[in-house]
């Protein structure tokens, strides 16, 4: 009875000795794998370290012991080969090829007795040439390919090198299709100088320009597929100068630009049969800040048989001596036949009355639509009534979308108005009465990280005299907040989880600056001037409310007195300065009795337990740690 049940133990003792040795033979054999690579990769990164393929330079020690051999060097864990060497009396001579995991050739260079040719290949993963450089004394020419195996660009560069490099004779881009020459240009030290060129799909010349030190200079010339001019300017420095025209395909005069009279720059429009289909002129004057100080439109348009079609005028003054900036505009249309057709006027570039009337000057009412070929809007919806704008007025993009709606009441804007992107979500948001904004609000989207829709917004008081700024999170938790009223500024940051990060509070050109934990508990507050330096007293607390250092600022610098205190309110130390220069320094014991002593260091690290004397608002050691008041002279370190 027993003697089976004996057999059956020793046969399953015999298995299972058996997979144990059979698994330990596979262990030492991974490892001595293991081994054999990490000494191959070592040899690998050694000889990568001589022979770098985009470095051009020569191989000065190779290993003697290779006196002419193919080396195989295997850098992958699934055996491919990764590099391929030839060798002739121990220098690199030959070709030196790498290789992708997949197999397929990644790069290949030819060497002769130890230094690269002129010549250097790469390959993509499907084995598509992808560029070459081809070195000539101390310059390179880099060429890349399309994955068609077409000629994208061929550009020069100085040095030879990859680092530091600075393109330098021709460049050309081809074009991916096929494979003519899409532009041409020429650079010294990485600046264009000379003719460039750009063609059209078909080969025929698009444009021809000069540069001077990477800046057009001279003449400039773009022309239609047919060769035909199009239009022509001279420029100086960058900046166009005297007259701009363009040209009709049949080679007459289209428009002109005359940028002679700066400030102002006049132009004139014209139709094919050379009649005057519109002339302008706009006046634009920049402060020394670069802001707009009078930016002044004159407009008239004509229809072909000469007769007026619509004045323009458009006033705009800031920082002028008046009370209130100017930004008004009017447009009057009228008919071919003389008789007004409407009157639009805007204030700071928004319509806030309209009228419309009939050829014989009779009042209109109902519906008139406005339908465009081209451009973002495709219809306009507008209602009258006694040729007033009453009711909505809708702008529709292309398929009917609706893009923004706007408000009238007896021809002045009034109500809501809203604003909508393509999809339908809210742009802007405004409400108005008797032709006045009273407040407006803008909505901005992006995408985020996890491609979730971000937003801002943007909100205004008519008369700016309070606005805010809004920024979320992904998950819609505000982010940032900035309030301004009047000459008052609120900057606010929040943590993700809500609660507020820092307040910045802005009046008569300072901020009061203060700083919160995750937890609501306030760490920093300082004042500053209002190029953000410290001005005034800087406070630091303990996390049990109580304050941890005070000190006075001017302008960035340490100015007066300097205090530190322990986190039960003790004063420990004192020092004043006088514009970041140290007067005197007071140090107190645990019975606040001063202990003047500036050679002997009053704080220890807790960690590494090194005294220091430094009194900076960090308290901390090089070694990262906290710094400990040690007070007394029993307890300094």
């Amino acid at each position: 009875m027993y003697i089976p049940l004996i057999i059956l133990v020793i046969i399953v003792w015999f298995v299972w000795k058996h997979m144990r040795d059979a698994k330990e033979r596979e262990r030492l054999l991974q490892i001595n794998q293991l081994m054999l690579i990490a000494e191959l990769a070592d040899k690998e990164e050694q000889l990568a370290k001589k022979n770098a393929p985009e470095t051009h330079q020569e191989n000065k020690k190779p290993d003697s012991s290779k006196s002419s051999a193919v080396v195989e060097i295997v850098g992958h864990d699934d055996g491919y080969r990764h590099t391929v060497e030839t060798y002739k009396n121990g220098v690199l001579d030959g070709e030196q090829m790498q290789y992708y995991r997949t197999g397929k050739l990644s790069s290949k260079v030819t060497y002769i007795n130890g230094k690269s040719s002129d010549l250097e290949k790469f390959y993509d993963e499907n084995g598509n040439l992808q560029r070459e450089m081809i070195y000539e004394n101390d310059t390179r020419k880099e060429k890349t390919y399309h994955k068609n195996g077409k000629l994208t660009s061929e550009i020069s560069y100085i040095n030879g090198v990859l680092s530091g490099q600075k393109r330098c004779g021709p460049c050309k881009i081809y074009n991916e299709k096929n494979g003519n020459l899409h532009h041409e240009s020429y650079y010294e030290n990485d600046l264009q100088e000379g003719v460039s060129r750009l063609y059209y799909e078909n080969g025929s010349l698009r444009s021809e320009e000069f540069y001077s030190h990477g800046k057009r200079e001279g003449w400039g010339k773009h022309y239609y597929e047919n060769g035909a001019l199009m239009s022509e300017a001279v420029f100086k420095a960058g900046e166009a100068t005297g007259k701009v025209k363009r040209f009709f395909q049949s080679g007459k005069l289209e428009a002109e630009i005359d940028y002679k009279k700066t400030p102002t720059v006049e132009g004139r429009e014209y139709f094919e049969s050379e009649k005057l289909k519109s002339n302008w002129s706009k006046t634009c004057i920049l402060t020394a800040k670069c802001t707009i100080e009078k930016d002044d439109k004159d407009e008239t348009e004509y229809y072909e048989s000469g007769a007026v079609k619509s004045v323009y005028m458009r006033r705009c003054h800031y920082n002028s001596s008046a009370k209130k900036d100017e930004d008004s505009a009017s447009k009057k249309g009228s008919y071919e036949c003389g008789a007004i057709e409407y009157e639009e006027v805007y204030e700071s570039k928004e319509l806030v009355s309209k009228k419309r009337f009939h050829e014989k000057g009779e009042l209109f009412e109902g519906i008139f639509l406005i339908k465009y070929s081209e451009g973002y809007i495709s219809e306009v919806e507008e209602n009258y009534s006694k040729s007033m704008l009453h009711g909505a007025i809708k702008f529709f993009g292309r398929g009917k979308t609706l893009l923004a709606e706007r408000n009238f009441t007896n021809g002045l804007r009034d109500g809501r108005t809203v604003e909508y992107e393509w999809d339908g979500r809210v742009k802007k948001k405004q409400n108005w009465t008797n032709g006045k904004l009273l407040e407006e609000t803008e909505y901005n989207y992006w995408f985020g990280d996890s491609n979730k829709a971000v937003r801002s917004e943007n909100y205004r008081k008519g008369d700016n005299s309070y606005s805010w700024d809004k920024k979320y999170y992904e998950s819609g938790v505000i982010e940032e907040e900035n309030i301004r009223e009047g000459e008052k500024n609120i900057f606010k940051d929040f943590y993700e989880s809500g609660h507020l990060q820092s307040e910045s509070i802005a009046k008569n050109h300072n901020w009061i600056m203060e700083y919160y934990s995750e937890d609501g508990k306030l760490t920093i507050e300082k004042h500053t001037d209002n190029n953000m330096l410290a001005h005034g007293v800087v406070r630091r607390y303990y996390k049990n409310g109580n304050i941890k250092s005070e000190g006075l600022y001017d302008h960035g610098y340490r100015d007066g007195s300097t205090k530190q205190f322990d986190k039960n309110g003790r004063l420990i130390a004192e020092i004043i300065y006088d514009k970041t220069k140290e007067v005197s320094k007071k140090i107190y014991d645990k019975q606040a009795k001063e202990k003047f002593d500036s050679t002997l260091p009053f704080w220890k690290c807790l960690k590494c337990n090194e005294g220091h004397n430094d009194l900076d608002f960090t308290f901390r050691c090089q070694c990262g740690e906290a710094l400990m008041g040690c007070y007394g002279s029993e307890e300094r370190v």
